[in-house]
């Protein structure tokens, strides 16, 4: 499989009228970025005020044999962070093989079992740390990051949540989201 497209692009475009009607509905309104991907800023900017960054996530299904494409894509997109799932990485890989230049690496894999493990990527020069009590909720396969600082700082994370997930897991998956939420 291919690195699918960045999450800032839509494959099914709606038309300009309903794009601008989204934006009002949300109270704010639809700018173009020079790219071509939309982006909506609200009128209660000054309360939050996020920076703009560029989003990308995959599912890589064993990223190792995907790695050179991965880093074309993501240096001819300019993205700021990239999230991946089902990395299937092992201790015996080390983290110069999964680096991507000019980003940080913020990685978790699984240890009992193949298949799994998940990776955030976050743009050098934008402040980046790892959240340990999320990521250490029990959740076999979660990583998460605050991205940027201050007023700006928010809570970024990848989940991959296996079909064959037993129901202790869910429950752990739950309450990391619940935490999630009060967190950020």
């Amino acid at each position: 499989g291919s690195i699918r497209r960045d999450i800032t692009s839509s494959p099914h475009p709606e038309p300009k009228r309903k794009e601008k009607q989204a934006a009002k509905r949300i109270g704010g309104q639809k700018s173009e970025r020079r790219d071509g991907s939309d982006t909506v800023q609200g009128q209660d900017h000054e309360k939050k005020n996020y920076p703009e960054l560029r989003c990308l996530y995959t599912n890589a299904n064993s990223i190792m044999t995907k790695m050179d494409e991965l880093r074309e894509r993501v240096r001819r997109s300019k993205t700021d962070v990239v999230a991946v799932t089902e990395t299937w990485a092992r201790e015996n890989i080390g983290d110069a093989e999964m680096a991507i230049e000019g980003f940080n690496m913020f990685r978790k894999d699984r240890k009992d079992r193949l298949g799994g493990g998940v990776v955030i990527y976050v743009r050098s020069g934008i402040e980046a740390t790892v959240e340990p009590v999320l990521t250490a909720k029990g959740f076999e396969d979660a990583m998460w990051c605050w991205v940027g600082r201050g007023a700006e700082r928010m809570l970024m994370g990848v989940v991959c949540r296996s079909t064959a997930s037993s129901e202790e897991n869910n429950g752990r998956l739950l309450e990391m989201m619940r935490a999630a939420v009060e967190a950020a």
